[in-house]
């Protein structure tokens, strides 16, 4: 079986769980590979009934899957504010997931929330966008482990915030799983310290705002 050759590339993004690379095959694809740093941290400092699990790391995948499954379970246009899941495959530095890469209009990759913040480029249009996302977010259902502003990207064409990391629990078990409200009200909690967390860097108050500009309670 043919394996895409990784290794000579530098990722474009690169976190503490996972790598970024450019697909070398599919132009307009990224492919997420598990970092090898955090690979051996796990097995070095996480409970051995953790790292005994049938699929120990791969646990982050799967987390990914099946939110994005659940996401098209609910519809199609679930899918504007998460990234697309295309497939697996098989590269030089172990399995991979890969994505539609969001991509701004002149092509290149679409810059974070934590990016048009640093870049003076966060203003009243990528506002309101980030309430309706966080918004969305609260009914989803979706289950999200960190809403940090490196994990949310700005699509430039569509002109809407989209979630490409951070997904799923890392516990085996967890009552976000089991109780939709439990998760919802947890959702809203991370998207309001998200607006707050935002704001603040920003030194911005958004209150002079008409509209829908307050995170909904459901």
């Amino acid at each position: 079986m043919k394996q895409l050759i990784l290794s000579d590339q530098t990722p474009i993004r690169a976190g503490r769980e996972k790598r970024v690379y450019l697909h070398p095959e599919q132009p307009g694809s990224l492919v997420k590979i598990i970092n090898s740093d955090w690979l051996a941290f796990m097995y070095r400092n996480w409970p051995f009934q953790s790292r005994l699990r049938r699929v120990a790391h791969y646990f982050l995948y799967l987390n990914e899957l099946i939110e994005h499954i659940s996401l098209r379970a609910r519809g199609l246009e679930e899918l504007h504010f998460a990234q697309n899941i295309t497939g697996l495959v098989d590269t030089d530095l172990g399995l991979g997931i890969v994505v539609e890469a969001v991509t701004r209009s002149d092509g290149s990759l679409a810059e974070s929330l934590r990016d048009l913040i640093f870049r003076g480029a966060f203003g009243e249009v990528e506002y309101q966008a980030l309430v309706k996302f966080c918004n969305w977010l609260g009914s989803s259902g979706l289950i999200i482990r960190d809403l940090g502003a490196q994990n949310i990207v700005w699509n430039e064409k569509t002109q809407n915030f989209v979630i490409v990391d951070g997904f799923g629990e890392r516990a085996l078990l967890s009552l976000r799983m089991f109780s939709r409200r439990y998760n919802q009200r947890h959702n809203m909690r991370k998207a309001e310290k998200l607006l707050q967390r935002t704001l603040q860097a920003l030194s911005w108050d958004p209150t002079h705002n008409s509209g829908d500009s307050e995170i909904s309670r459901q």
